[in-house]
C-alpha cells in the first residue's frame, strides 16, 4: 500500500513542478517576448531578458532562435499577429464596419502594448532592425489591402464615389493616416472619421 501512495506523491510533485516550469516551446518564448514588449517596447527583448523572465538557461532560447535579431523580429511579428488575431471576414462587410474594426484593434493594441507604438520604439526598429522595419511595413500594407478589399466589395457605396481624381487607394491612404497610433492615443472613438466616410462615400 505504501508504494502506490509514494507513486501518487511523486506524480503530484511532478505536476506541480510542471506548473511552475511550463515546457519551453517557441510559442512560450514568444509569449514572454510579448510581455517584455508590452512593458518596455521591442528594445526590451533580448536572449538574456527572455531567459531571465522564463528562468531558463540562455542556451534554451538558441534552440528556437539563432540570434537576437531573429528573436526581436519574431517578437514584433508576434505582437502584430496578437493585435489582429481576430480579423473579420471581408465578405459582405461594409467599409465603415471594417474601419471600425481596424480602429478598435489598434486601440486595443495600444492599450495592451503601450511601449510598442512609441516614437522611441519605431526609431529603435528603424535604426537597428531593417527586417523588423520591413515587418511593420508589411502589416501596414496588409491594413491598406484590407481597406481596399472592403471598398471594392461594399455594395452600399455611391456609384460615383470614386473618380480619376479620387481613387479607392487615396481613400484607403486617407483612412490609414487618421488611424496612426500616435493619433489614436488621444482618441476614444472614430465617430468623426466614420461620419466623414458616410457623407463622402455613401
Amino acid at each position: 500500500m505504501l508504494i502506490p501512495i509514494m507513486n501518487i506523491v511523486q506524480r503530484l510533485s511532478q505536476e506541480v513542478s510542471a506548473l511552475k516550469n511550463p515546457p519551453i516551446t517557441r510559442a512560450s518564448i514568444l509569449k514572454t517576448c510579448r510581455e517584455l514588449v508590452a512593458e518596455g517596447g521591442p528594445e526590451a527583448v533580448s536572449m538574456r531578458s527572455v531567459a531571465q523572465r522564463r528562468q531558463i538557461a540562455l542556451g534554451s532560447i538558441y534552440n528556437y532562435f539563432s540570434s537576437k535579431d531573429e528573436l526581436v523580429l519574431a517578437a514584433i511579428e508576434s505582437v502584430w499577429q496578437d493585435i489582429f488575431q481576430q480579423a473579420p471576414s471581408r465578405e459582405h462587410q461594409s467599409f465603415v464596419r471594417h474601419v471600425q474594426w481596424l480602429f478598435d484593434s489598434l486601440r486595443a493594441g495600444i492599450q495592451a502594448y503601450p511601449n510598442f507604438f512609441t516614437a522611441h520604439a519605431f526609431a529603435f526598429v528603424a535604426d537597428e532592425k531593417a527586417a523588423a522595419r520591413d515587418t511593420m511595413r508589411r502589416f501596414f500594407s496588409q491594413m491598406k489591402q484590407g481597406l481596399l478589399a472592403s471598398l471594392q466589395g461594399d455594395a452600399g457605396l455611391r456609384p460615383d464615389a470614386f473618380s480619376d481624381s479620387f481613387t479607392r487607394e487615396q481613400a484607403a491612404d486617407f483612412v490609414l493616416s487618421n488611424l496612426q497610433p500616435s493619433r489614436l492615443r488621444q482618441q476614444t472613438s472614430c465617430d468623426v472619421l466614420l461620419e466623414f466616410i458616410r457623407r463622402a462615400l455613401y
